[in-house]
C-alpha cells in the first residue's frame, strides 16, 4: 500500500541522513506512544513467531519466504517491536552458533538482509551482527557425516551466499558515514570470498556485493575498489583455478597493506584444511605464490633501502 511504502521510505531516509541525528527520535517516540495505546494484536505476534521459527525450516523456499515476511511485517511495526525481533534473532543464532546448522544460519542471514535492506537495523546495532554473525557466516563451510556430499555442499554454500546478500543489503541501505567504521572488515571479507571460495556462485555473489559496496559507499571508502572490480569480475571468477592461482595472488601483491594478510590467513587457517582435496591443493599453490611474491617484495625493498643509505 502507499502508506506502508511511505513509511518505509521515511525510515530508510532516517538511516541514510545521519546515524546520530537526535531529531529522528521524535518519530520513534510517536510510534511507541501509538504502540502503548494500541497494542499489537496477538495474531500478529503468533505469525511473527511462526515466521521466526520457519527460518530454520529444511526447505530453502520456506526459509526465504519467512525472511521476506519478517522484513515486510517488521517495517510496519513500531520501533520497539523491531528491536524485539532483532534481539530474538541474535539471541537464538548466538546461542546455537556452534551447532553448524546450515538451515538456521542461512535463514537468519536472509532475514538480517531483509531487515538491513529496509533500513530497520539501527546503526548502533550493526556491530552486533557484523563481526559475531555475518563474518562467520561468509566463512561457513562444513562437511556433515552423511554420504550425500552434494547436499552438504549446497547447504554450506547457501549460508555463504546469504551472507553476501546481507553485505549487499547493508551497502544499499546505509549511508557511507554509518558504515565507515566497518568498511575495512567488509571489504576484506568480500575479497577473500570472491577469490578463495570453493563455489562459483559464492565467488560471484561476493564480487557483486563488493561492486555494490564500492558504487554505493564510494571508492574512497572501499580500498582500491575500482581496480579490484575490474580484476575480479564476473567472468574471471568463473574459474576456480584462476581465482586461487591468479586473482588472489595478484590482489595480495598489488594491495599488500589491505588484503595480503586476510587472504593468506584464510588460506593458512581454513583452506589448507578444507574437506575437499582439490581446494587444499589450490590453497597450497596460492599460498606458495603469495609467499614468494611477499619474499621478493621484501627483498626488493631491503635492497632499495640499502642503496639509498649508501
Amino acid at each position: 500500500s502507499s502508506s506502508s511504502s511511505s513509511s518505509s521510505a521515511e525510515r530508510n531516509q532516517v538511516v541514510e541522513n545521519d546515524a546520530t541525528n537526535d531529531d529522528n527520535n521524535n518519530d520513534t517516540d510517536d510510534d511507541d506512544d501509538y504502540f502503548f495505546q494500541h497494542p499489537i494484536p496477538d495474531t500478529v505476534e503468533d505469525v511473527m513467531h511462526h515466521l521466526l521459527t520457519s527460518l530454520q525450516d529444511s526447505s530453502t523456499i520456506v526459509r526465504w519466504s519467512a525472511a521476506k515476511g519478517i522484513g515486510r511485517i517488521t517495517e510496519r511495526l513500531p520501533s520497539l517491536c523491531v528491536e524485539d525481533v532483532l534481539d530474538y534473532m541474535l539471541e537464538r543464532l548466538l546461542r546455537r552458533q556452534q551447532d553448524d546448522d546450515a538451515s538456521l544460519w542461512q535463514g537468519s542471514c536472509l532475514a538480517l538482509g531483509e531487515l538491513a535492506r529496509r533500513g530497520l537495523i539501527l546503526p548502533q546495532q550493526l556491530e552486533l551482527i557484523l563481526e559475531p554473525l555475518i563474518v562467520p557466516a561468509i566463512r561457513f563451510d562444513t562437511k556433515s557425516n552423511t554420504n550425500n556430499s552434494t547436499t552438504t555442499t549446497t547447504s554450506s554454500a547457501s549460508v555463504r551466499d546469504a551472507a553476501c546478500y546481507t553485505y549487499w543489503a547493508l551497502a544499499r541501505a546505509y549511508a557511507p558515514s554509518v558504515l565507515k567504521p566497518y568498511v575495512r572488515r567488509m571489504s576484506q571479507a568480500l575479497v577473500v570470498t570472491s577469490c578463495l571460495d570453493r563455489e562459483v556462485n559464492c565467488r560471484r555473489a561476493a564480487s557483486a556485493a563488493f561492486q555494490e559496496s564500492v558504487g554505493r559507499q564510494g571508492a574512497q571508502n572501499f580500498p582500491h575498489g575500482i581496480e579490484i572490480i575490474t580484476t575480479a569480475d564476473y567472468y574471471t571468477l568463473g574459474n576456480r583455478t584462476d581465482s586461487f592461482r591468479t586473482v588472489a595472488p595478484y590482489i595480495s601483491a598489488r594491495f599488500p597493506d589491505t588484503y595480503r594478510r586476510p587472504l593468506m590467513d584464510h588460506l593458512r587457517q581454513r583452506q589448507l584444511f578444507h574437506w575437499d582435496i582439490d581446494v587444499r591443493i589450490l590453497a597450497s599453490q596460492s599460498l606458495g605464490k603469495m609467499s614468494r611474491d611477499m619474499l621478493l617484495s621484501t627483498t626488493a625493498t631491503n635492497t632499495h633501502d640499502t642503496h639509498t643509505h649508501t
